[in-house]
């Protein structure tokens, strides 16, 4: 869960550089997941916030339901 949330931000720091500030549209996180458009800017920070905020919901979820996702793809499609 930890890399895959990564990978995302990774992604999205990525495509917002190319876009200069815009509005970025249709970042791929592979193949058989969808894609991400992002309306506005959004700053490291408030992406690391999200990220733990996530892993720390899925944390708590799986002590109630099922298991945090295992495998890359599962784990991207939830974030």
């Amino acid at each position: 869960m930890d890399c895959a949330t990564q990978e995302v931000i990774n992604a999205k720091m990525e495509a917002q550089s190319q876009a200069l500030g815009g509005p970025v549209n249709g970042i791929s996180l592979g193949e058989e997941l969808l894609t991400v458009n992002i309306q506005r800017p959004v700053a490291m920070p408030e992406l690391q916030s999200m990220r733990h905020t996530l892993i720390k919901l899925t944390g708590l979820s799986s002590l109630s339901g099922p298991p945090q996702p295992s495998d890359m793809n599962s784990a991207k499609r939830i974030t």
